[in-house]
């Protein structure tokens, strides 16, 4: 009865789901193109089971590499950090470091700006850039985190496939068996007032 109800339902109003869907979809880009939009969607993704931590490793990989590269071309810090700022694809991550551009600006050290972050810079990240500083070899140190955050990002994919593998024969067979349900229960009971 479920079956056939969603069936008709899906038969009968097929352009009101879709309405629905594109509407839905409009909103949410439309959300997501303001700012407190794109803070909170970016901060639901840090924090959701498996992709946030591979977010969170991509950008963290992208921003050392870069950064490692401008700051060895010789450009200075500030505006290495405003360019970085726009590699990150996470409004969170652009935020902490334009805050950071701004504070080694006002001739505090990378490192304290980017322990003030919060969250979203782990702690490897800017003791790492604290031992640059000291030895002032800051590209070498944002290259290593780099090449870290690297192996990470490589370790949590191959988790995220290793996961999803099972979650897909869970969802596959769960719809399966309700279709065969769906299908079988009806004859047998058929056959069985026989």
């Amino acid at each position: 009865k479920i079956l056939m109800a969603i069936s008709g339902a899906m038969v009968r109003f097929w352009w009101i789901v879709l309405i629905i869907l594109g509407v839905a979809i409009y909103g949410f880009i439309a959300f997501r193109r303001t700012p407190a939009g794109a803070k909170q969607i970016d901060r639901l993704i840090l924090k959701l089971p498996i992709v946030g931590p591979l977010q969170k490793k991509t950008n963290l990989t992208n921003i050392a590499r870069t950064l490692s590269l401008l700051v060895e071309t010789g450009l200075p810090l500030v505006e290495a950090l405003d360019i970085v700022a726009g590699v990150a694809n996470n409004s969170l991550f652009r935020e902490a470091i334009k805050a950071a551009a701004r504070g080694v600006e006002k001739g505090r050290s990378l490192s304290e700006m980017l322990s003030l972050s919060g969250e979203i810079i782990p702690p490897i990240f800017y003791q790492m850039v604290a031992v640059g500083e000291g030895t002032g070899n800051l590209d070498e140190a944002l290259a290593k985190v780099a090449t870290y955050f690297k192996s990470e990002t490589e370790a949590a994919v191959k988790g995220l496939t290793a996961a999803i593998e099972p979650i897909i024969m869970i969802i596959l067979g769960l719809g399966v068996g309700f279709l065969v349900i769906a299908v079988i229960m009806p004859i047998y009971n058929l056959t069985s007032q026989f």
